[in-house]
């Protein structure tokens, strides 16, 4: 067992993380709530790969068009003017460090279970504001426990309880953990000891750790097979442990009841069996437990919601009375028989109901308090029909205050349920005959049925409730997210998703004109637009809170590689490479222009010098991969809320889009294919990406634009990289004979491609050159074993294109010098160095992306590099090119990003933003992991040094 602090600051020396970008891990328990600050700002946690995200609400302004701002002004009169939209945003991050313990050739662990460890109390609207504690399961059987002390302490202290790899390399007798299915802690009143119960394919395991010794004990509940576990209290001396069974059929909700200890001296735990529930017939995912009466042990009385993929909610009444001491004696059930009980399932009917009357006591249990004897009677309150797929999550609406906890509460009780069906349910019992109905539905029932897999298709994993906002996790990744204005539980509108990719990034780009968003492809077979919106929350340290607001590809094949070839004279247009081996070139529909415009206050059209006829948006028909610009070619997609074509544009609202719209609505029209190559495409640049990425407002009109591509090579005629013309899909140019491995890396010099450096797997650097007459190259200088390694990243300098940086899998970058005299080109090493971060065998990390910063550092006008590390760390280093720099002058490392704001897995791309202001202080950097995760930093150059 190890502790480590991570700091949860998004800003460190000169640089703020102010986008983190991933969807959801697609479990069912890595989903919670975190007490409210003082200014009462909801405040979430979720997992995402191996990484915990933080989120908050955040307060933008999106701008409206012309057409909308007088309807609001029309409106203004009789009813106030709402010119503020909330969107939820990352705020903090936190980096375990359990994914140092991985070998470089191991997975990093994925984080399967998360919740919020809460302190015990009868009263359910108690909870501690000194401090915030959350526990972390992982998929190899790891637990990590982290607590911040209070609001004003901006550091959460990890403990890691049990570290999976440590414990396979101590021991090799012992059977392997595995992986975590649900964790559930909570803090004693004493508040120096923390329990977890934690459930998986072996069982439940409960441990326990004393804060002040730092003592970790752990023991065996049940050896059978759990799904879900929850911690409830009975009174303020005995706890319940429920265990949610996952047996191939005849489940059963075990509880165990357990006296809390009056102090940490306290060794012996003793967990007393108290019997089990029977009913479902499936997996039980999900509990919920709710006080309906006074917290008094003499008439206190609960209510247990279970769900299970039986499709079916079972309610449970516990009934609590006071009896005589001499029936403790006889009633008591025998831990001796728990095993065999709990294996006679083939002589159960669980579907033989009427062996019960109607709320006929299923189980009783017998506890003490005050050393009064106390027996609580279980019996079924109700069954619920109504979901069409796997029940995946029960949550009460929560009390508002301890008020409405009265006799009468059961008639104005609400139950929200998910499930694969993709809906969720708000349940509530009729105050005519007490039958419990939904009253109403959220979701996408019916509605879209295309669309990328973790848009609609797959249903909900989870749903959480906070008045006024209700939280859907869908299964693919993506946070759903309902706000009622009034607090009214019958009554929720939509609100933009947190969503994010649910595999690895393999690419991104910028677009090459203004750096006006950011573009991401990754395995998920998805492409993302994201771009800013200017915050305004006063409790908000960020300017700007990045939003998804387009998916301009929903493909049938992992994509890898995406280039922008937005200009001045035809904006937003893009390549992207996939497994399927061609090239497809995509224009944006005016369903996104329109948004974009009105992100970045640009709705005049005569601003922009391009005239383009852009189609209204795009389909993708049935079985298809093409984007179609009719309707004619789509599928039975449901475009409710979307103006037919033949409407007049100006009364179209422009609004954030919702995930159902990303997911189907929001994809670009395809208008070329490039065909050629003849196996998977890996890499893909073009000659106005580099040229734009030098600064604003300096492109020549001539540009020529050509577009550079390479794919997995198994051969040596596979090696070779094409040039095309985009414009007219014309491939002029086959590279070959540089290569004989596949390349993994091209850059364009920023003068308008003169040169095109190339890299990958065979260790050769390559130059390529153009000629002065044509858009033919020629390799003008190469390397053989430039590094020791695979080359992973070069990027020629935006601003210089006489210098080259190269970063290798053997741990070292190398910046080399071009020189061109009488047409022979010479490239020469300047510098060569290896990162400060090392890894598992003390040797410097690998180096699997690199780029150069846009303007050299405002101190001593040396070049800005950006690192990113096979770790998922990254390093910022300070190059010394310019032609001042004496001959002793070495690279400095600048800064060690902190590592809660870097990525758990290998870094796969850095990419510097195009300058959008020449006197600007401010850099943007974006990166994208193998971790799923996108993160854009803003780093202030001048408080580097």
């Amino acid at each position: 067992m190890s502790s480590s602090s991570s700091s949860t600051n998004t800003s460190s020396n000169g640089c703020q993380l102010v986008h983190h970008g991933a969807a959801v891990t697609s479990s069912t328990k890595v989903l919670t709530w975190l007490p409210s600050s003082g200014n009462d700002t909801p405040t979430i946690a979720f997992a995402s790969h191996a990484m915990i995200n933080v989120a908050r609400p955040v307060a933008v302004r999106f701008p409206r068009d012309k057409q909308q701002e007088q309807q609001e002004e029309e409106k203004q009169e009789q009813q106030e003017k709402q010119d503020d939209e909330w969107i939820w945003n990352v705020q903090e991050t936190l980096r375990t460090t359990l994914c140092y313990s991985v070998s470089p050739t191991a997975k990093v662990p994925t984080i399967t279970a998360l919740s919020y460890v809460k302190p015990v109390a009868t009263d359910t609207t108690t909870t501690d504001s000194n401090s915030s504690t959350l526990a972390a399961g992982f998929s190899n059987g790891s637990l990590s426990v982290w607590t911040k002390q209070d609001e004003t302490n901006q550091e959460w202290n990890e403990t890691v309880w049990m570290d999976a790899i440590a414990t396979a390399k101590d021991s090799t007798t012992s059977e392997a953990p595995r992986s975590i299915t649900d964790i559930q802690g909570i803090r004693l009143p004493h508040n120096h000891t923390i329990w977890l119960a934690a459930c998986s394919s072996a069982g439940v395991t409960h441990h326990s750790y004393q804060n002040d010794n730092k003592t970790h004990r752990s023991s065996l509940v049940t050896h059978h097979t759990a799904s879900t576990v929850q911690w409830e209290s009975l009174s303020d001396s005995t706890l319940l442990l429920l265990i949610g069974t996952a047996a191939p059929r005849h489940n059963k909700i075990m509880i165990y009841s357990i006296p809390i200890p009056a102090s940490t001296t306290t060794d012996n735990h003793p967990f007393h069996y108290c019997g089990a529930l029977t009913g479902h017939e499936d997996w039980i995912g999900c509990l919920a437990w709710q006080q309906t009466l006074s917290s008094s042990p003499e008439n206190g009385s609960y209510m247990l919601a279970s769900g299970s993929q039986d499709w079916k909610i079972r309610l449970w009444k516990f009934t609590t009375t006071a009896v005589k001491a001499e029936i403790i004696t006889t009633t008591t059930t025998n831990e001796e028989d728990q095993d065999e009980n709990l294996e006679d399932d083939d002589e159960v009917d669980v579907e033989d109901e009427e062996d019960f009357e109607e709320h006929e006591s299923r189980m009783d249990i017998l506890w003490h308090d005050e050393q009064q004897p106390y027996q609580t009677s279980v019996s079924l309150e109700a069954l619920l029909l109504g979901h069409e797929g796997p029940v995946t999550a029960v949550e009460w609406y929560p009390s508002q205050s301890s008020e409405q906890l009265s006799s009468q509460q059961s008639s104005s009780s609400i139950l929200l349920s998910s499930s694969m069906d993709r809906s969720i349910y708000l349940w509530s019992p009729s105050q005519d005959d007490g039958i419990w109905t939904p009253v109403t539905r959220v979701g996408s029932a019916g509605g879209i049925l295309g669309g990328s897999v973790g848009s609609t298709l797959l249903g909900y994993l989870n749903v959480l409730i906070q008045p006024p906002w209700l939280m859907g996790h869908a299964y693919g990744g993506a946070l759903h997210i309902w706000h009622s204005s009034n607090n009214n539980p019958h009554f929720w509108n939509a609100t933009p998703c947190l969503t994010g990719h649910f595999d690895g990034i393999t690419d991104l780009c910028w677009e090459s004109t203004f750096g006006e968003y950011l573009l991401t492809v990754s395995l998920d077979q998805t492409c993302r637009l994201w771009a800013p919106l200017q915050t305004n929350s006063t409790n908000n340290n960020k300017k700007s809170a990045w939003v998804e607001v387009a998916r301009p590809q929903v493909h049938g094949y992992n994509l890898s590689a995406i280039t922008s070839l937005s200009s001045p004279d035809h904006r937003h247009w893009i390549v992207s490479g996939a497994d399927e081996k061609e090239l497809r070139i995509l224009d944006a529909p005016m369903t996104t222009v329109r948004i974009l415009q009105a992100i970045s206050g640009t709705n005049d059209s005569s601003s922009n010098k391009e005239n383009i006829d852009r189609v209204e948006r795009a389909y993708i028909p049935s079985l298809g991969l093409s984007n179609k610009a009719t309707a004619a070619d789509g599928a039975e997609e449901d475009v409710h809320g979307i103006d037919d074509d033949n409407n007049n544009n100006a009364s179209r609202t422009v609004n954030l889009p919702l995930e159902r719209d990303l997911g189907a609505l929001s994809l670009w029209l395809e208008t070329r294919k490039l065909f050629g190559h003849n196996t998977e495409l890996y890499c893909v640049t073009s000659t106005l990406e580099a040229k734009t990425a030098a600064m604003l407002g300096k492109q020549d009109d001539d540009v020529l634009l050509l577009v550079a591509s390479t794919t997995k090579a198994r051969d040596v005629d596979a090696a070779a990289i094409r040039i095309w013309n985009p414009q007219n899909g014309e491939c002029v140019q086959v590279l070959s004979g540089g290569h004989k491995s596949t390349v993994a890396t091209m850059s364009f010099s920023p003068d308008g491609g003169k040169y095109l450096a190339s890299a990958g797997k065979d260790r050769r650097l390559c130059v390529w050159k153009r000629s002065s007459d044509g858009n033919q190259y020629h390799l003008a200088a190469a390397k053989d074993t430039a590094h020791k390694r695979i080359i992973w990243s070069v990027h020629f300098c935006p601003y210089d294109s006489t210098i080259l940086a190269s970063g290798s899998r053997d741990g070292n970058i190398k910046i080399w010098k071009l020189s061109d005299k009488d047409d022979e080109l010479t490239m020469e090493p300047l510098f060569s160095f290896a990162p400060a971060t090392q890894n598992h065998a003390q040797k410097p990390d690998s180096v699997t992306a690199l780029a150069l910063a846009p303007r050299p550092l405002p101190q001593n006008n040396h070049a800005l590099l950006a690192i990113g590390l096979e770790s998922g760390l990254m390093e910022l280093w300070s190059i010394p090119i310019d032609s001042s720099a004496t001959e002793d002058a070495a690279p400095q490392l600048i800064q060690c990003l902190p590592g809660s704001m870097c990525h758990v897995a290998t870094v796969t791309k850095l990419t510097w933003r195009p300058l959008r202001n020449e006197n600007s202080d401010v850099l943007t950097l974006a990166s994208g992991s193998t971790d799923h995760g996108c993160r854009v930093f803003e780093i202030e150059t001048s408080s580097l040094l």
